[in-house]
């Protein structure tokens, strides 16, 4: 008996989900390709230099506290090839003078809670402080020496030593598939979940069978966006609670019913006047991102969706209620408003970095629940444990952020994903599967 031949395998987009799910296909003997939109892969774990002052700023992600903890990071070995520092505190929680410690406590835990872009009491959004402030309890909040570009640098060569391949400069359009994609055994989309429901909304030319159209499942919902700015300035963040300086990220909105208010509002597309804000100044802990006597600032707001708001003036603004003198250090600023967040990421729909998988059971229900080889009962459910990563077509998985267990820099949407697709190919493939 003559084995199968390996799968060939097509994964969309690179962002740290695409590289999982790619490197688990390779790790389980598939030939794989991902094809990335952009110049360079990585989505949301990219690098820039400013050449004018020779510093390094993280586009999207910059703190990363679910990457030492990661099933997948910790099975191909990231942290004995990426170096990270740990900041004293993971967190840290902007207030005003006079706030106990009780208010203080209760407001450091919302402001973890809002990573989920909602009012701090709503149900994902505790969850989300709960897993969150417990990793960061367990393993700090690290940063990751160099830049967040050195996690996908190890992605993209570890890739490629199991064989895979990448290719940049290869967008896919749901209305002009490439016959890569239309003659592959498995093909995984780490993008937004409307872009391939739309893709699987064609016709399947190996089995002439048409997948179930985008518009079945109703409109996706999406939320706030956010609006960004990378500082360079001459000297650390002036913070008035010293505390704060020692911090990975500072949350900035005041208290717990503060915050709610704000969140509420963006939600409703109105801009908060004190919007919820994450603050991080990566050279103070890594001094490899700038030359001696500058520093650099990432902060992000949450603003409306598709906001223009400039985040340069909106973002000082707010650091200078809590570090007097800020304005004053600031030598350059680069900026992106939620309006073009979807053109640095096109997954990012009105600057949500998210993808919509906080609104609602989004996150349980991009997928499709089909019935599983076998049929019957069992078939049901199991497809019905699936769903958040199938697609209405044979072969295809959504393994991006807005799966299970969600956004966030972990690879496990796409680890999980992909060993899906591998079962699933192996059943297919059995004596059983073929009947």
């Amino acid at each position: 008996m003559t084995s199968a031949p390996p799968a060939r395998a097509v994964v969309v987009g690179s962002g740290p989900n695409g590289l999982a799910s790619a490197i688990t296909l390779a790790r389980g003997g598939a030939r794989v390709r991902v094809l990335e939109a952009t110049t360079t892969p990585g989505g949301g774990m990219r690098s820039f230099l400013n050449e004018r002052f020779g510093t390094v700023h993280d586009h999207c992600s910059a703190v990363h506290p679910l990457a030492r903890l990661s099933p997948f990071f910790r099975r191909i070995g990231l942290q004995r090839s990426v170096e990270f520092v740990t900041p004293p505190r993971p967190f840290a929680q902007a207030m005003e003078r006079g706030s106990g410690p009780l208010g203080r406590t209760v407001a450091t835990f919302a402001g973890i809670a809002t990573h989920a872009m909602l009012p701090p009491g709503a149900p994902l959004a505790l969850g989300t402080g709960l897993l969150l402030g417990g990793a960061g309890l367990v393993a700090g909040w690290p940063i990751p020496i160099g830049g967040t570009q050195r996690i996908t640098d190890f992605l993209v060569e570890h890739l490629e030593e199991l064989g895979g391949e990448i290719e940049c400069n290869r967008p896919v359009s749901p209305h002009d598939l490439p016959e890569e994609i239309e003659t592959a055994d498995l093909v995984l989309w780490d993008t937004d979940a409307e872009l391939a429901h739309s893709a699987a909304g064609g016709v399947d030319r190996r089995s002439g069978q048409i997948g179930e159209a985008v518009t079945r499942r109703g409109p996706r919902r999406y939320g706030p966006g956010a609006a960004k700015a990378d500082f360079v300035t001459n000297a650390p963040i002036p913070w008035s609670d010293a505390r704060l300086s020692e911090a990975a990220t500072v949350h900035v909105g005041g208290t717990w019913r503060q915050m709610a208010s704000a969140e509420r509002s963006v939600g409703h597309g109105v801009l908060a006047e004190h919007p919820v804000m994450l603050v991080s100044q990566p050279s103070v802990f890594d001094p490899t991102r700038a030359p001696r006597g500058l520093h650099t600032v990432w902060a992000y707001a949450h603003v409306p969706a598709d906001s223009s708001v400039d985040p340069a003036d909106l973002i000082t603004r707010e650091i200078e209620r809590y570090a007097p003198g800020f304005s004053k250090t600031v030598l350059d600023a680069r900026t992106s408003t939620a309006a073009s967040m979807a053109e640095y990421n096109m997954n990012y729909v009105g600057g949500d970095i998210a993808s919509g998988a906080t609104r609602g059971l989004q996150l349980v229900t991009s997928g499709h629940a089909g019935v599983r080889p076998g049929s019957g009962l069992r078939g049901r459910l199991e497809g019905v444990a699936t769903a958040p990563w199938t697609l209405p077509r044979r072969g295809w998985y959504l393994c991006s952020g807005t799966t299970p267990p969600g956004p966030g820099v972990h690879g496990m949407s796409g680890a999980i994903a992909a060993s899906l697709a591998l079962r699933q190919r192996r059943a297919e493939q059995s004596p059983r599967g073929r009947r």
